[in-house]
């Protein structure tokens, strides 16, 4: 029975879980298929619908716009067009309706106008101008009949008088009648009405009677400079009713007439004084006004006089074909040149900015001189003593003068001169070593250690320059060394390269010991020494011997007489004694026992290392005197011995 329930329970549990999961997944399929497919369907409505719709709206959208944009439109361009051809025909029509009226409204009132004016205008001018004219043309008619007839009446009358009574003093008899010239007061008078009345004057004064204008005295020639004024001035007689005029007779051109201005040159000026004395000033004159000036009088035939405007200009130094800065090498041929303009011509001379004198040289011989005169300067072989400034003086006696500045560089190698090789000093002092280049162009100098090691300004150095030639060609290097140590011992080069090429020189520096201060050694006052007498040979060092003690031998007096007058006579004194005796002294028994410079021969011998009798006494004699004195003699010779090696050895 359990088993059977056992198998029933689980047959029963089976069936309604296989039943439940086949529902649920039936379901479940059955749900998820039919959701799709209403999903699909609603969406392919609601889009079908929707495209329909929205194509539908759009479409009436755009056509309903697209209407009204073009009913708008071709409305608008109907009624611009329609208004604008309107108002223009309206305009043209009002425009021409107008016109013409103005036409005639102008032309109606002009005609009226025209006819009133004139004859008011007519009436009027007619009535002033006729009584006027009368009015003036007899006044001036009358003044100058008057005027000219009272004028011609006495000028002939005078001159009549005056020529008959001229001519009845002289006894000449002219015949009146064959002479035909007349003045030109009475020409001008016969072609007036007045005139007839005398023509009788006519005949009576022909002949050698001539009023007609002249120049009472010649026109100047005018020299002014460049920019200053010029006046010509022209003198004339009896001119009358004629005019003077001013002509430029190189180009024919007009400057003046009587006192009008023709040219257009606002520099030209006429003047007068009295109408006999006239003047053309030019102002401010330039080279084209130069040239011949003519003043004439309109005569038959025309008289003139003629003047020359010389216009001088002052020098001009033509930079273009003048020589600027000049660069040759030493022991070519340099040519300076400098051209200067100017009227008139001016003249060029050379000098050097610094006043030295200039090397010319034809070639076979050479001269110094101060100045050169002349466009060219040639300088054969140029040394570098001609290197400078050079100046080229222009002038030809119009101010102002001119000058050019043109420099000549001359290039040469480098060279070096040392005035000492050899430098000695002690520890702790300073040293200054010296160099003197010459060297073009400028060299680039330097000062160089034993180790090839550059020197620069600092505490242990000071490194100075100086330029003492122009053109800083020559250069004084100098080279301090400060509180000389053992380190600073050995050789130092002084260097100068430029373009051409480079050189050095060496100097060497080693030390000296200080010069020693030893005191001189003095004598005691008691102590008495020995010296040669006349009568024996026996000879004892200076100082004193102790009792028991035996003086030195000598056998040649003249080893103290060579001493003589030398300076070291207060140290021998003239004294007897015997052979083999001790120095007499006062107080030899107080003195402490000091043992003597020498005792004997040998004694000499072996402390001088010589053979010779006289020169182991002197030189005895001489240590005896003064230590330091020999001392400071082989200090001496060592010294020399040293710095005749150092040549040597630098010797190049």
């Amino acid at each position: 029975m359990s088993l059977r329930a056992t198998i029933e329970l689980s047959l029963r549990a089976t069936i309604e879980l296989s039943l439940r999961a086949t529902i649920e997944l039936s379901l479940r399929a059955t749900i998820e298929l039919s959701l799709r497919a209403t999903i699909e369907l609603s969406l392919r409505a609601t889009i079908e619908l929707g495209l329909r719709a929205t194509i539908e709206l759009s479409l009436r959208a755009t056509i309903e716009m697209s209407l009204r944009a073009t009913i708008e439109l071709s409305l608008r361009a109907t009624i611009e067009l329609s208004l604008r051809a309107t108002i223009e025909l309206s305009l043209r029509a009002t425009i021409e309706l107008s016109l013409r009226l103005l036409r005639t409204t102008i032309e109606v009132s002009l005609r009226a106008t025209i006819e009133l004016s004139l004859r008011a205008t007519i009436e009027l001018s007619l009535r002033a101008t006729i009584e006027l004219s009368l009015r003036t043309t007899i006044e001036v008619s009358l003044r100058t009949t008057i005027e000219l007839s009272l004028r011609a009446t006495i000028e002939l009358s005078l001159r009549a008088t005056i020529e008959i009574i001229s001519l009845l003093k002289n006894g000449v008899k002219y015949d009146f009648i064959k002479k035909k010239r007349h003045t030109s007061v009475i020409n001008k008078a016969s072609t007036e009405p007045s005139s007839n009345l005398f023509v009788w004057n006519q005949s009576l004064l022909s002949g050698p009677v001539c009023f007609s204008p002249e120049f009472s005295g010649p026109v100047a020639n005018v020299t002014v400079p460049r920019g200053r004024d010029a006046k010509f001035t022209c003198l004339v007689r009896h001119l009358g009713g004629y005019r003077v005029g001013w002509v430029k007779a190189d180009t024919k051109a007009i400057q003046a007439i009587h006192t009008h201005v023709i040219t257009h040159n606002p520099r030209v000026q006429v003047h007068f004084d009295d109408h006999s004395t006239w003047h053309l000033v030019i102002e401010k004159v330039t080279e084209d006004d130069k040239g011949p000036y003519m003043c004439q009088i309109n005569t038959d035939p025309m008289i003139s006089q003629m003047g020359f405007l010389e216009v001088l200009r002052p020098p001009e130094i033509d930079d273009e074909m003048s020589s600027g800065d000049v660069v040759v090498t030493e022991g070519e041929m340099a040519t300076l040149i400098c051209v200067a303009k100017g009227h008139p011509k001016p003249s060029v001379t050379w000098i050097r900015e610094d006043n030295a004198n200039i090397t010319i040289s034809d070639g076979h011989s050479a001269k110094q001189v101060h100045s050169w005169e002349g466009e060219k300067l040639t300088l054969r072989r140029v040394s570098r003593d001609d290197m400078g400034a050079y100046l080229c003086i222009a002038q030809n006696k119009v101010p102002p003068q001119v000058s050019k500045r043109v420099l000549l560089h001359v290039h040469f190698h480098p060279i070096i001169h040392v005035p000492n090789q050899l430098i000695g000093s002690p520890y702790g002092t300073d040293v200054t070593l010296e160099c003197k280049v010459e060297a073009s162009p400028k060299p680039v100098t330097f000062w160089s250690n034993s180790h090839g090691e550059m020197l620069m300004s600092s505490s242990k150095y000071k490194v100075s320059e100086e330029h003492n030639k122009p053109g800083g060609y020559s250069v004084h290097m100098r080279l301090a060394i400060r509180d000389l140590t053992a380190a600073d011992i050995g050789n130092y080069a002084c260097v100068a390269k430029n373009s051409i090429g480079e050189v050095d020189s060496n100097i060497n520096v080693y030390y000296i010991p200080p010069p020693t201060t030893t005191p001189p050694r003095l004598l005691p006052n008691f102590i008495e020494t020995n010296r040669v007498d006349q009568d024996d040979n026996r000879l004892t060092s200076p100082g004193f011997v102790p009792a028991g003690q035996t003086p030195i031998d000598a056998g040649d007096n003249e080893v103290f007489k060579t001493y003589e007058g030398s300076g070291l006579e207060p140290w021998l004194q003239r004294k007897k004694y015997e052979k083999g005796r001790s120095i007499p002294t006062s107080e030899s028994a107080s003195l402490p026992e000091i043992k003597p410079l020498f005792h004997d021969n040998n004694d000499m011998d072996n402390s001088l290392g010589t053979s010779s009798s006289n020169t182991q006494y002197s030189s005895g004699f001489a240590s005896g005197v003064s230590d330091s004195l020999l001392s400071q003699i082989t200090k001496n010779f060592a010294l020399v011995a040293l710095g005749l090696i150092g040549g040597l050895v630098i010797w190049p």
